[in-house]
């Protein structure tokens, strides 16, 4: 049994999440057996028109987030840890994997989930399976010149962005029984990189991956990707390019600005779009197969890289 968590804490999140649902419904029925959890910021009261629209799916179920912690992204953190205590307290056991599926999430192929189920089984006994992001480097002057003030100031190179799995993936059912409360401290998907990489215990998918308006065109023609994360774009656009698979090109966000009296307009950039940026240019080419880190004993801090040949080979055909 798998469990797709839908987490929610305004109206415009559960159109969204209303449209996927939707598209889902005009997709071939999946072959593996799934729920949805609907998690309802405790700001927010659990939605009917989510149910009934989750419901005529698969079976589903509220659950209305105890803890008071609001604001992104700690307010999403303590979702996330409220929705798999719930997942790991339900009566399915252990079998399966929950999907924290964002509202900027869409899948892109009528197999999508049994592509994930097949994955998830090839995997064995990992925490986590989704898209990785890599280590990420970016280019910062020294604050000090060398002998000279008129001496250019030297480049070093700056770790960015530490390699973990992005949090819209696929997480063993009881991951809160698995990870001790100091990896359950901060941002969920940044703190348990920490421990997969101590430790291992996490498998990459391209089946799982980061998209963009920009790139969409191509994205969609991947045999190997089924569910695609809009990451920092107009959720809305993204949705709709996903669904029709038609290219949409939204206004850019703009502010105003007063200056001597007169309105001057300036594109508004997402102050993580060049992290966004970077993170795509760094990824490897991206191959059609999982690549699996098993665990390791806690006393051992280096992971071992495995790759399954046999499964890679009927992902491969499947995919084909």
């Amino acid at each position: 049994m798998h469990t797709i968590i839908l987490p929610y804490f305004s109206e415009a999140e559960i159109d969204r999440y209303e449209r996927i649902l939707d598209h889902m419904l005009s997709m071939e029925a999946p072959k593996c057996e799934f729920e949805f959890l609907l998690s309802a910021s405790p700001r927010t009261e659990p939605s009917d028109r989510l149910m009934q629209s989750a419901s005529r799916i698969a079976s589903a179920r509220h659950l209305h987030c105890p803890t008071q912690v609001f604001g992104y992204p700690f307010g999403a953190t303590a979702m996330f840890w409220d929705s798999m205590r719930e997942v790991a307290s339900d009566r399915h056991g252990t079998e399966g994997f929950a999907l924290w599926m964002e509202s900027d999430m869409c899948p892109v192929t009528a197999d999508w989930l049994d592509r994930l189920d097949e994955q998830w089984r090839c995997s064995g006994d990992v925490l986590v399976m989704g898209c990785e992001v890599p280590d990420v480097y970016h280019n910062c002057q020294s604050k000090f010149r060398l002998y000279s003030p008129f001496r250019a100031r030297p480049i070093k190179k700056k770790k960015w962005i530490s390699r973990h799995i992005n949090g819209g993936a696929c997480y063993r059912r009881d991951l809160v029984h698995q990870v001790s409360h100091e990896y359950q401290d901060g941002i969920f998907d940044v703190r348990l990189g920490d421990l997969l990489r101590e430790q291992g215990g996490y498998s990459s998918t391209p089946a799982i991956a980061f998209s963009t308006l920009d790139r969409l065109d191509k994205d969609l023609r991947d045999p190997d990707k089924v569910l695609l994360h809009g990451y920092l774009q107009d959720k809305d656009s993204f949705l709709t390019a996903c669904i029709t698979g038609e290219a949409v090109s939204p206004p850019p966000p703009t502010e105003r600005r007063v200056f001597f009296g007169r309105f001057t307009v300036r594109a508004k950039a997402h102050p993580s779009e060049p992290m966004l940026a970077a993170i795509l240019k760094a990824k490897d080419p991206e191959l059609p197969a999982l690549k699996i880190v098993e665990r390791l004993p806690q006393s051992r801090t280096e992971t071992a890289t495995a790759s399954v040949s046999s499964s890679n080979t009927s992902l491969q055909a499947k995919a084909a």
